[in-house]
């Protein structure tokens, strides 16, 4: 006899104005049969267009509507107003204003042809003695504009006295200098002064040993004035291959895990694990980008409400402030969970964009196999990481593939962050 249907029973879901819906329904479970209905998706329903950008005289403005049902925004541009001119006249430039062309300007305020004049600068005659200078006291001479009259009067220095020269000795900092005594009347001045010694600096003291994380400093005192200076000393070379239990000399993955422990990229789990084959999870990836760019505070905080560990906050809030990542949703960032692939792609490329640099390299993604598999707003970034040589596919049973949805491990991030950061 035949078996009869084995049902299972579904909840109806209401349709949303993006996404279909169902009736409630049944479902066999060894066969195909089923009740699935379904229910259309709504469609938006927006409502009137609202200005948000006014339009200036040059540069278009633009206004949105949102729909009631799910709060999307559309917007469309408004045209840009045109400039409404106002004339005004010129005016001659003087000895010291400036003048300016007859010129038009917008009576909004954003745009002018004024073109200045400069001033003419005075046309001044021969200097003139009008007090004599002395030996005791200078003198003063005057001359005159003949554009507008003004004038200008400079001192005349006194005249040479018999002077005796005092010499005051340089230091390490200051330099020595003779000062000239008249002998007649008392008064002096001083000479320009020579360079100074300059510090005597002894053979200099370790105020803090260098280690392979963290540079040195070495302290230096002057022998002469007793003025002391620091100079930074190098960081150690570090072998990760012995550091780490889990990295060896000849893994392929080593010179990348040298170079960013040794830049402060990429720190160890354990003080002597890397776990370069663990899951490089979408909290790590974004603190990864944070170090690099220097820790920036940042200056907003997000909505997510799934950030539990006070170590990734900050990178988190950064990141998103800076359009860098996104999340699942506008209260879901999902900082656990493991970034695949393309992720990783996605948000270097952002973090790219947001350096201002060129990322208008783009690589050949039908060259492998799996290139359909990359989601549409992957496709962009991983072309210009594969162009740029950042990612160069992994082995899946010999054959060469992207593997966009695949998990990036701790060693593909580092080998990708040396490419880029040396790139």
């Amino acid at each position: 006899d035949a078996l009869g249907h084995d049902l299972t029973h579904h909840d109806a879901k209401a349709p949303t104005c993006t996404e279909a819906g169902w009736e409630a329904y049944d479902e066999c479970s060894r066969c195909d049969y089923t009740t699935y209905v379904e229910i259309a998706a709504l469609g938006h329903d927006f409502g009137e267009w609202t200005v948000t950008v006014p339009a200036t005289c040059a540069v278009a403005g633009i206004e949105s509507r949102t729909c009631s049902r799910c709060g999307s925004v559309e917007t469309r541009p408004i045209t840009a107003l045109g400039h409404d001119l106002i004339h005004y006249e010129g005016q001659a430039a003087t000895c010291t204003e400036a003048g300016w062309a007859a010129y038009d300007a917008c009576s909004r305020g954003d745009y002018s042809t004024y073109a200045e004049i400069p001033a003419l600068g005075h046309s001044f005659g021969k200097w003139t003695v009008t007090t004599p200078a002395t030996c005791t006291a200078g003198g003063k001479e005057i001359r005159t504009c003949s554009r507008c009259g003004a004038t200008e009067e400079r001192d005349i220095p006194a005249l040479d006295h018999d002077y005796v020269a005092i010499e005051t000795e340089p230091t390490c900092t200051e330099g020595g200098y003779l000062t000239h005594v008249y002998r007649l009347c008392g008064d002096s001045y001083v000479d320009t002064p020579p360079d100074a010694l300059g510090h005597a600096w002894d053979d200099g003291v370790v105020t803090r040993d260098p280690t392979d994380r963290e540079e040195g400093v070495k302290v230096y005192t002057c022998t002469r004035c007793g003025a002391t200076r620091s100079e930074t000393m190098p960081k150690l070379p570090v072998d990760v291959a012995k550091k780490f239990k889990d990295v060896k000399a000849d893994d392929w993955f080593t010179p990348a895990v040298e170079f960013v422990y040794t830049n402060g990229i990429m720190n160890g789990v354990s003080g002597d694990r890397f776990a370069p084959e663990g899951l490089m999870n979408r909290g790590m990836i974004i603190t990864v980008l944070w170090r690099l760019e220097g820790s920036p505070k940042a200056k907003t905080t997000t909505n997510f409400q799934d950030l539990k560990d006070d170590w990734y906050l900050e990178a988190v809030a950064w990141g998103y402030e800076n359009k860098i990542i996104k999340g699942y949703s506008d209260v879901r960032y999902a900082p656990e969970e493991p970034v695949h692939r393309e992720q990783l792609c996605a948000i270097l490329y952002r973090y790219t964009q947001f350096k201002n640099k060129d990322t208008s390299a783009r690589g050949d993604l039908s060259i492998f196999p799996d290139a359909d598999q990359v989601n549409d707003y992957a496709k962009v970034p991983m072309s210009w990481a594969v162009g740029m040589g950042y990612i160069t596919g992994s082995k899946n049973n010999g054959v060469t593939v992207l593997n966009p949805s695949g998990y990036a491990t701790r060693a593909q991030v580092a080998m990708v962050l040396m490419r880029y950061a040396t790139n």
